[in-house]
């Protein structure tokens, strides 16, 4: 009788290994690679030579690695496996590069047989980057102080390090660059910062920036260093100005103040523009003994300034006064807008009527209105500082009630965009400035569309919600406190979507206008927001739920 025989003849040995990438800095590593056979056991022993690394590998013998003698590996007969060691010890080089591979091949002097290698990678373990000593520095008036640099990987070339003071006191200099070659580019290397001595009785403080450039290191960045420098000087001992006064008006700000005691030779006059935190010279010196002085620099609608005096005797500067505030502006509430409906106005433009009836201040006080507006969107700042104002004239077109000022604008105005205005005019000698008043000009004539989200009410709706859920959903932006429900965000809007906002849609009703299968939908506390829309909490009920 004959037995046919079903397994396949074996025709290739492939070697695999223990691990397929090892750390730069692993180490000598014992790697045990395996042979095995591809089809049926073979009756004789299999002998095969195992080699590690090859000329044309990225990882380079001798210089990546340390040489590998041919490994003897054997699979025994009747057995589709044969294992063997090796030791692999990478070269940590402290070059920042890619990943490096080295090729396991082998030879079998069993005939019919082909050996398939494998490939090992040699993972870098080095980043390019500076490492600057110090993040603060502080440097005596009058004196030196210094801190280190040095590279963080070994470069391909030179590499150079310049410190500059990139902003700050005039009086704080920096030495020179710094060079780094590839043999010695982690010995760190000192800069020296100085500070001139000057006459004044105020601390300077300045920030040293880092250029860096060369090899490899063209794109790599550096930290900063804040230098402080405390004053060695002594302030007068004579008096301090006291009852500063500033009255500011839309092209200038008066100062008045009471002199102190002592001979007084003059006096310096500083204003701040950042609410106290810096401070700059308006006048270095009166060269008088008036207690009165005119800084010919108005102030713009809603700028705050801040100013302080020093008397000068003959031994210096004597200490600051109390800062005055200096403010042009007269806030006055009472602004609304109203968005028209672009089908209703004359042009076809979207319109925005403003009626502003100011608080305290007769309208008949006011002139020269000027409007200033911006896009409101999560994505804008909700701030005012780069937006400009526009004249514009009253207006009987806008319906405001009587004793108010009618504005209507259409000026660059898109439909189905909310938008927030404010309104500046001329009063008395300043200004006044309404509140903030916020309105879209609707355009009805393009459907609203439905976006359907998954999210909570604190977060951004960016899930899409599927159809179908079982009753165990876990929706990814739900609280966890949350289990066994979810929170879906059902938004309705016209706006293009690089300026996406959500309307309120009269009469929208969870009972009434989401259809469910075995489930409930409750409107949220806070249930709507013009950044996510209606929030609807969703509860299954058994099985599994449909819903649209």
């Amino acid at each position: 009788m004959t037995v046919p025989d079903n397994d396949t003849a074996s025709t290739e040995v492939r070697l695999s290994l223990s691990q397929d990438a090892l750390a730069e800095g692993a180490g000598s590593t014992t790697i045990t690679v395996t042979g095995t056979l591809d089809g049926a056991p073979l009756t004789a022993d299999t002998p095969v030579t195992v080699s590690v690394g090859a000329g044309t590998d990225g990882a380079v013998e001798g210089t990546d690695y340390g040489t590998v003698a041919d490994v003897a590996l054997t699979i025994d007969a009747g057995e589709i496996t044969g294992t063997a060691t090796f030791a692999l010890a990478p070269v940590d080089d402290d070059l920042d590069e890619d990943g490096e591979s080295l090729t396991v091949g082998g030879t079998t002097t069993t005939s019919g047989l082909s050996v398939t290698g494998t490939a090992l990678t040699i993972e870098d373990d080095d980043t390019r980057g500076v490492t600057v000593s110090e993040t603060v520095l502080p440097v005596p008036e009058g004196g030196t102080a210094t801190y280190t640099v040095v590279l963080d990987s070994r470069p391909t070339g030179d590499v150079t390090v310049t410190p500059s003071r990139s902003s700050g006191d005039a009086d704080v200099t920096v030495s020179g660059a710094l060079t780094f070659t590839p043999s010695d580019w982690d010995a760190a290397q000192t800069v020296t910062v100085s500070a001139a001595e000057d006459a004044d009785a105020e601390s300077d403080a300045a920030t040293v920036s880092h250029a860096v450039s060369g090899a490899d290191y063209g794109s790599v960045a550096a930290a900063d260093v804040a230098v402080t420098v405390p004053d060695n000087d002594t302030a007068s001992t004579e008096g301090r100005v006291t009852g500063l006064t500033a009255e500011a008006t839309v092209s200038r700000v008066v100062l008045n103040w009471t002199a102190p005691s002592g001979t007084v030779f003059g006096y310096r006059i500083e204003a701040s523009y950042d609410g106290g935190s810096s401070w700059a010279e308006v006048m270095a010196n009166t060269y008088g003994t008036g207690t009165a002085y005119t800084h010919v620099s108005g102030l713009k609608a809603g700028e705050i300034r801040h100013y302080r005096v020093s008397a000068i005797f003959g031994d210096g500067a004597g200490p600051a006064s109390d800062a005055a505030e200096a403010n042009a502006t007269n806030a006055l509430d009472g602004l609304t807008a109203t968005g028209l409906a672009v089908e209703d106005t004359a042009d076809g433009k979207p319109t925005v009527d403003l009626c502003w009836a100011p608080t305290d201040v007769a309208v008949g006080d006011l002139g020269s209105f000027a409007i200033q507006k911006r896009r409101v969107h999560p994505s804008y700042p909700d701030e005012w500082a780069d937006e400009d104002f526009f004249g514009l004239s009253a207006s009987d077109a806008a319906d405001c009630a009587e004793g108010s000022i009618g504005l209507r604008t259409s000026y660059r105005i898109d439909a189905n965009v909310r938008y927030a205005f404010r309104v500046r005019a001329r009063h008395a000698r300043g200004w006044a400035l309404s509140n903030d008043a916020e309105a879209v000009s609707v355009d009805t004539t393009r459907d609203f569309r439905t976006e359907v989200k998954a999210g909570n009410s604190d977060m951004s709706a960016d899930t899409e919600v599927p159809a179908t859920v079982c009753r165990d959903y876990d929706d990814p932006a739900t609280p966890e406190n949350d289990a066994g429900t979810f929170i879906v965000n059902v938004g309705f809007t016209t706006g293009h979507p690089l300026f996406l906002y959500y309307e309120t849609v009269n009469g929208f009703a969870a009972a009434d206008d989401v259809t469910l299968v075995n489930a409930t939908a409750e409107l949220v506390d806070r249930p709507y927001s013009w950044a996510l829309g209606y929030r609807l909490r969703i509860t299954p009920s058994t099985g599994v739920s449909r819903w649209r």
